[in-house]
């Protein structure tokens, strides 16, 4: 979602918890994602930090990520 006013530049923040899966060293891993950023313009920058979770319990992930956009 955003932020703020859409002309003074937002804010963007989301949150997915277990949207999609992941296979992992043969694991079902789910994903938690945290996304936070800014719109500059018709750009955005966004970072996202992502926590995956076994269903087994034996495989643990963390991915950070740098995104940049256009809005169309």
């Amino acid at each position: 979602m955003e932020v703020g006013d859409l002309n003074k530049k937002p804010f963007i923040i989301g949150v997915g918890p277990c949207t999609g899966f992941g296979l992992l060293d043969m694991d079902l891993v789910l994903p938690i994602e945290v996304r936070f950023g800014r719109v500059l313009g018709r750009w955005y920058m966004m970072g996202e930090l992502t926590y995956g979770y076994s269903l087994a319990g034996e495989t643990v992930c963390f991915e950070p990520s740098v995104r940049v956009g256009y809005r169309f």
